[in-house]
């Protein structure tokens, strides 16, 4: 126990460098192995300073669904920069968006159902 006790504020520092660490990644994957269905929800991750989240809906075009991803800005600064919601790897994104300090904006994009990674990319300007 008393390794324990000496050990456990190394390991609490070492994982807040790895969470300042994925804050800089431009790429969150959000993965179902049994396929995203309308009405399901994601954990949290983080993409370049913007906390992420997925949930689905139904669309209105059969065996379709539409993916809001709520980017949220906890940061000390207005976050602007590129986003791109996508089934397959982007390396680009798609469109720009600003979020606010301390609030949240959502982006939809319309996917074929039972897809099982959404990959979200987030990328600061400069």
């Amino acid at each position: 126990m008393k390794v324990i006790r000496t050990v456990a504020p190394y390991l609490a520092f070492i994982l807040l460098l790895a969470q300042g660490v994925r804050a800089e990644e431009d790429i969150a994957s959000f993965e179902n192995v049994r396929g995203w269905r309308s009405g399901q929800s994601s954990n949290r991750q983080y993409a370049h300073d913007l906390v992420v989240s997925l949930e689905t809906r139904r669309s209105s075009t059969p065996g379709k669904m539409n993916v809001i991803a709520e980017f949220c800005n906890n940061g000390s600064k207005t976050w602007v920069g590129g986003i791109r919601l996508s089934p397959t790897r982007p390396t680009r994104s798609h469109s720009s968006m600003t979020v606010p300090q301390g609030s949240c904006r959502e982006w939809s994009e319309i996917m074929e159902e039972g897809v099982t990674r959404i990959y979200v990319y987030a990328r600061a300007n400069k």
